[in-house]
């Protein structure tokens, strides 16, 4: 269970409060500036509130190391990290040097990732070689190596065609329905109707309502 509890972030966010629990795909949704982005990174650990408390059953994200972190937390940050000039495969083991695997679960994993997002066509290729979109779906299969309970995606559609968002969607809450908490902005807000349990609705840094899509969508 996540239990976040009077979060503030100065001139960002104001106090929010909410609780979600593990099965659940939440979708942050609002306006450009209205604080998205802010509420995953403090769930992150990138941004330190200035009041609150974020709380992961009873132990608090906020004062957690950062190896604890990266244990519970998968996360896709809205802008794509630079790659060096590896291969895809390459950069998959790469991400998975922390995870505590043997050689034959990287192997299979990795393999399971190349599949689901549709990467096997480049995986002896070159990162710097790919388009943008295809970048992006290696930066997000990357960050969802870590199988940690807690799903953070900031705008994780964003540079991807429409069948490679749906896909990635539809691959997150899968994630979901194997046990992990998602948390996830999204600007289209039929896909975060399609694809979320809940909606939380910020703007100017205020939480304004949170709930299912229909109740959410319908009120604005």
């Amino acid at each position: 269970m996540l239990n976040v509890h009077q979060v503030a972030v100065a001139q960002r966010l104001d106090p929010v409060s909410f609780t979600a629990a593990e099965g659940e795909v939440i979708g942050i949704i609002g306006p450009n500036g209205a604080g998205k982005s802010s509420l995953l990174e403090v769930l992150v650990g990138s941004v330190i509130p200035h009041t609150g408390q974020v709380l992961w059953g009873e132990e608090n994200l906020i004062d957690a190391r950062p190896m604890r972190r990266r244990q519970l937390v998968s996360y896709i940050p809205q802008q794509s990290s630079v790659f060096a000039d590896i291969t895809v495969t390459e950069l998959l083991y790469e991400a998975t040097v922390n995870l505590g695997w043997s050689r034959a679960q990287q192997h299979d994993n990795i393999a399971k990732l190349l599949q689901e997002f549709d990467l096997q066509p480049f995986a002896s290729r070159s990162i710097l070689r790919l388009s943008g979109g295809e970048q992006r779906r290696v930066h997000c299969a990357c960050a969802l190596l870590n199988q940690g309970p807690l799903v953070i995606a900031d705008e994780p559609t964003a540079g991807l065609d429409l069948y490679h968002q749906l896909m990635l969607l539809e691959l997150l809450v899968k994630r979901a329905r194997a046990g992990a908490l998602v948390m996830v902005a999204l600007h289209d807000l039929s896909h975060a109707s399609m694809f979320c349990d809940r909606l939380a609705l910020l703007d100017r840094g205020q939480l304004i309502q949170i709930g299912t899509p229909n109740e959410v969508l319908t009120a604005t």
